[in-house]
């Protein structure tokens, strides 16, 4: 080993000035690029690894700060305001549809069904005939919290006395309820038929069976 080193060093020495130069940083070189190959790049990696890490970090940071700041907002809204404005308009809304009714009130569900109990608890007297209820009219052009006028048609047959009684307890009870047609006929005396047909406005299609 020593005797090769001896005659590269040799040869080294016999070459002229400039190529012995030329050589020396040649090798230099060669030396610089192993050291960086061998120690630097390692290094340089590592801290390249490391800005990535960092970067990504900084990202996910930078996103939970926005998702912190979003549900700050959230929290400081009233979350019963949309509630409370629907609230409202649907109370405009009925308000609306109670001024269209033609001055009539509307009647819930719990009265049309206390208004049908009292016009069938006629005294004993007193004999139904017919009892109808046709199909409900809508009165409202909206396709919701639409209006509807219901029609309920009696045949009663009864005295004069028992009659007038009857139909001034009705009214007096329910004085919303429209009498659009009462109409009394002598039978053979002293009973008479009666034939009536009432006029009710409700929120409501079905008269009997809504919620």
């Amino acid at each position: 080993m020593n005797k090769r080193w001896q005659q590269m060093n040799d040869w080294f020495q016999q070459q002229p000035r400039d190529r012995r130069i030329l050589i020396a940083t040649l090798l230099w070189v060669l030396i610089a690029v192993y050291l960086v190959s061998v120690l630097v790049m390692p290094e340089i990696k590592t801290m390249n690894t490391a800005s990535q890490r960092t970067a990504q970090l900084q990202q996910q940071v930078t996103q939970a700060e926005a998702l912190n700041e979003q549900l700050q907002r959230q929290l400081q809204q009233d979350v019963n305001q949309p509630l409370r404005e629907d609230i409202t308009s649907k109370q405009k809304r009925l308000q609306q549809l109670v001024e269209q009714a033609s001055g009539h009130s509307v009647l819930g569900v719990a009265q049309r069904k206390q208004f049908l109990r009292e016009a069938l608890n006629y005294p004993d007297s007193m004999q139904l005939i017919s009892l109808n209820t046709p199909q409900p009219e809508r009165i409202t052009d909206e396709d919701s919290g639409a209006l509807y006028q219901h029609r309920v048609d009696a045949v009663l047959r009864g005295d004069f006395a028992t009659i007038k009684r009857y139909a001034e307890q009705l009214q007096t009870a329910f004085p919303e309820v429209e009498w659009l047609r009462f109409n009394y006929q002598v039978d053979t005396y002293p009973q008479a038929q009666l034939t009536i047909a009432w006029r009710i406005i409700s929120m409501d299609k079905e008269f009997i069976g809504a919620n």
